[in-house]
């Protein structure tokens, strides 16, 4: 039997109708509310009493936190926890979870594809072809991946996996993560190296870190400049990490030869934003996480880690936990 008067709020959602979760929370007789919060007033209004709340991109800030009576647990719909001020939900004692590995094959994927795409020249072709050319030898920059150096900024378990998709394609990799023992980088057969030498020796420069205040603007212009003129840059973590007018700037000025991002400073751009306008950069809206079944398993994972906290087990997968 369920527990009495239990309330869980989805913050922020397009769809109104969320049948995972209210499966899930019928299991322990809890109530789900879905809202379309933006602000943070919006938030603490529609939360305010919640007993769990889910939360893709609202700000879950401190006065957010201050002002719940009653929340034992806040999920991330996702990977990245930049959106939530951990110190506050510490302090009050409210527990946060998140969903690590909900999308690795897909991220992994994506990079991937993004690589590929950046070193085939794949954007600029099919362009080309649309605009009623077809000669495209010596008129388009066209690279092999094979013998190229594939330089992972971070080491968990998305970038592992984009190591592991790589190797198939003859090429060396190696890896800058101040977290991760080098023992464990070299164990998946990529070398450790530091982020000056990882910048300075790769022909792709892939980011796999979290957004926090240690990773932002962790590129920047330094080290755009730092980089090989031919190189490329792959971006499917946190548009943070990257600073954007930095990297405009590398793009229009041959700092670098390219860049692929699913992931901006702001999102959606503003129309106007520089990056539009710039034919050597593939960008795609934030769906390195999308695929047809990663989605519904996101939902899941998230209403089963409320569920647990509500029922006083032990969480999945924690990064608060009392």
């Amino acid at each position: 039997m369920g527990q009495k008067n239990l309330t869980v709020v989805v913050t922020d959602c397009e769809s109104e109708v969320l049948p995972i979760e209210e499966r899930e929370l019928e299991k322990i007789g809890a109530r789900l509310i879905v809202g379309k919060c933006r602000t943070e007033d919006d938030v603490i209004q529609l939360a305010r009493d919640a007993d769990g709340i889910m939360y893709d991109y609202a700000p879950i800030t401190r006065r957010v936190i201050e002002s719940l009576t009653r929340c034992k647990i806040i999920v991330r719909y996702g990977v990245g926890l930049d959106k939530i001020d951990l110190e506050a939900a510490k302090e009050r004692r409210v527990m946060v979870s998140y969903l690590p590995g909900w999308c690795t094959d897909e991220v992994s994927d994506h990079a991937v594809g993004l690589i590929l795409a950046c070193t085939r020249n794949l954007l600029k072709l099919d362009r080309f072809i649309r605009s009623g050319q077809w000669e495209a030898y010596g008129k388009i920059d066209i690279r092999g991946i094979q013998n190229k150096t594939i330089g992972l900024l971070g080491f968990g378990a998305i970038a592992q996996q984009v190591a592991k998709k790589m190797m198939g394609f003859d090429v060396s990799l190696i890896a800058y993560d101040p977290h991760v023992p080098s023992d464990s980088i070299r164990d998946k057969g990529v070398e450790p190296v530091d982020l000056h030498t990882l910048l300075r020796e790769s022909d792709v420069v892939s980011i796999h870190v979290p957004h926090n205040p240690e990773t932002h603007h962790l590129i920047g212009r330094g080290e755009l400049r730092a980089m090989k003129k031919t190189a490329l840059l792959i971006n499917t973590s946190r548009g943070g990490v990257v600073d954007e007018a930095a990297l405009v700037e590398a793009l229009k000025n041959g700092w670098i030869a390219g860049a692929g991002l699913d992931v901006l400073e702001q999102e959606p751009p503003d129309p106007a934003s520089p990056l539009l306008g710039l034919d050597n950069v593939i960008l795609t809206p934030h769906v390195a996480c999308y695929s047809e079944t990663s989605i519904d398993r996101m939902h899941l994972l998230a209403a089963q880690e409320v569920v647990r906290a509500l029922k006083g087990e032990k969480l999945q997968s924690p990064a608060i936990e009392f």
